[in-house]
Order: C-alpha cells, then sequence, then structure tokens
C-alpha cells in the first residue's frame, strides 16, 4: 500500500502574513516532568559543607550505624528474674518495633541478661518459637 503525500510549500514572501502559532498549554505529564526536574535542580549544599561522622571517632560505640539495634531495659535489674517474660523496644532510625522473649541467662554483676525470643504468626495470630534461636544480651540502666 503507497501512500501519497502532498507536500505543501509555503509562498508567502512577507513574514508578516505567515500565521503565528500559539502556545498550547502542557500536558499533565509535561508538566510532571518538569516538577521532577526542578527538584533535582535544586540542591545547595557541596561536598565540602558536609562532614562526615566516622572519620574522627575512634571509638566504634560512640557511632552506630542506623541498621544496628539498641536494646535498654528501663526497669530496676531487681524486679527480673529467671525464665521471666519481658516485652523488648527495639529503637532505630525510623521506626519502633516490640519483641517478646523469656530470660534465660542473667548477669547481675555487669548488669546484663540474656533474652530468647518468640516470632509472631500474622496468620494464625499466635507466637511461636523459632527452629533458629533468636538471642539477643538486653543491657540494664
Amino acid at each position: 500500500m503507497v501512500r501519497n503525500y502532498e507536500r505543501r510549500r509555503i509562498t508567502h514572501q512577507n513574514l508578516e502574513d505567515l500565521p503565528v502559532p500559539q502556545n498550547k498549554a502542557p500536558s499533565g505529564r509535561a508538566i510532571k516532568k518538569q516538577r521532577r526536574k526542578n527538584r533535582n535542580l535544586d540542591t545547595t549544599s557541596s561536598e565540602s559543607s558536609i562532614t562526615p561522622m566516622y572519620e574522627e571517632s575512634d571509638n566504634d560505640v560512640d557511632f552506630l550505624s542506623e541498621d544496628v539495634f539498641v536494646a535498654v531495659a528501663t526497669e530496676k535489674l531487681e524486679d527480673f528474674e529467671l525464665h521471666a517474660w519481658l516485652l523488648v523496644k527495639y529503637c532505630t532510625k525510623k521506626t519502633i518495633k516490640y519483641y517478646a522473649g523469656r530470660i534465660t541467662e542473667m548477669y547481675k554483676d555487669i548488669c546484663k541478661c540474656v533474652v530468647k525470643f518468640l516470632h509472631f504468626n500474622n496468620l494464625s495470630k499466635k507466637f511461636f518459637w523459632p527452629e533458629t534461636a533468636d538471642v539477643d544480651t538486653i543491657t540494664y540502666l
């Protein structure tokens, strides 16, 4: 199938006689693309103004990564017993999670205890012991 297209020649000699194209309003996609581009261009920080925290520290405990969980109990050490149940609060950078566990070992001289945690099944809404032990050491204040 062959299509024949006619070519139109502009024969206007005077520029004033040419039709003026009107500006169309940009479509929704074009507006979204413009907004995305503007967000990337608005950065004002320079590399020299950002100081790294990890290079100046000699002690690893001072600066923990955001993925490391830190569990600290707020109750008194005398209130806890061996094989007691605990609800441990883990604080990360963005979220707070609670885990149920049982004390398996206690070290009163160094204010620490070892806790074995349960897992939660969302379908049955019940706690269960995992096949591989989920154990953590909790520090008391």
